[in-house]
């Protein structure tokens, strides 16, 4: 009876064990089927959206920082994208140009951003700034959350010395639908992408900066296939309408 017993307890811990290896490749191989088909807009920066109707006013210049989120990945064109829809709100409301430009990269973790992209905003003299990453740290090996602190507190450093008027970091969103993310890696992920919020909002409250919170629009929808493209995990349009106006109702422009 005992070897009965310990047999079921081994072919459950087996058992297991295959389910969570599986589980967590099957995200990954999802991702990696959809890699050379999603494929972010092309970006010439700065792309200028609306036109200048206050002649003695110049063009808004806005910098967007990030990720694949940023970049597009999932939608087809750059009209497509929280950044431009930003813009495009912006020119409206002011009666302005704006001249955007989107530095993101796919792929991109909190280091890469600070390598790569941070360092250019002082030349380029923005008066808005936003920012958004994470996803990747939360899901890379070897990216603890005292690094991504480290790392974004040198960014905002960056962010603040080029003096724009107005800086944006967005929390750490929950993204994966229902088909790509399986249990326990679909609580797991949540868990992780609230402490990582958690982060930020203690950064930019240090630092005097405005967090945008994704928080609780992400955790209740973003379980849906209804926001993303065919992989799952990237945002379709649907999905950059909703970063886009809650990035736009934080500015207090």
């Amino acid at each position: 009876m005992r070897r009965v017993g310990l047999l079921v307890i081994i072919v459950l811990v087996v058992g297991l064990g295959i389910y969570l290896n599986r589980g967590y490749a099957h995200f990954f191989n999802v991702i990696g089927m959809y890699e050379n088909v999603l494929i972010p807009p092309s970006w010439e920066n700065p792309v200028t959206v609306g036109e200048n109707n206050k002649k003695q006013a110049p063009a808004i210049t806005y910098v967007a920082l990030g990720d694949s989120l940023t970049a597009g990945t999932g939608v087809s064109n750059i009209e497509a994208t929280y950044p431009y829809k930003i813009a495009s709100a912006l020119a409206a409301q002011e009666g302005r140009a704006v001249n955007l430009f989107n530095l993101a990269v796919s792929g991109a973790t909190s280091l890469d951003l600070l390598e790569n992209q941070a360092g250019n905003l002082k030349d380029l003299k923005p008066d808005i700034v936003t920012i958004l990453i994470g996803v990747n740290d939360v899901h890379a090996v070897g990216i603890r959350i005292g690094q991504f602190r480290a790392n974004l507190e040198k960014i905002i450093d960056l962010a603040k010395a080029a003096r724009p008027k107005k800086i944006v970091v967005g929390t750490v969103p929950f993204i994966g639908s229902k088909n790509i993310l399986w249990p326990p890696y679909d609580k797991y992920f949540a868990a992780q992408s609230r402490r990582y919020s958690e982060v930020v909002r203690e950064i930019a409250s240090k630092n005097g900066v405005t967090a945008a919170d994704f928080s609780e629009t992400f955790d209740k929808k973003w379980r849906e296939s209804d926001y993303y493209a065919e992989d799952n995990f990237h945002l379709n349009e649907d999905g950059h309408n909703i970063l886009a106006n809650i990035f736009y109702a934080s500015f207090n422009w």
